[in-house]
């Protein structure tokens, strides 16, 4: 991530992988990522499931 001017280029993440157990064989587990970017008043978001 870096700065020019007074805008934040750049993005980081951290993520935890395991092996969780299931109890039937019909749960699964998944996990979803957000991308959050703001510019003045508006919100942007981006979304990616995991799966």
């Amino acid at each position: 991530m870096y700065v020019k001017d007074k805008y934040f280029y750049g993005a980081s993440q951290r993520c935890g992988v395991w092996n969780p157990q299931l109890e039937v064989q019909t749960e699964y587990s998944a996990a979803a990522t957000w991308l959050v970017n703001n510019v003045g008043n508006q919100v942007h978001f981006r979304h990616a499931l995991l799966a």
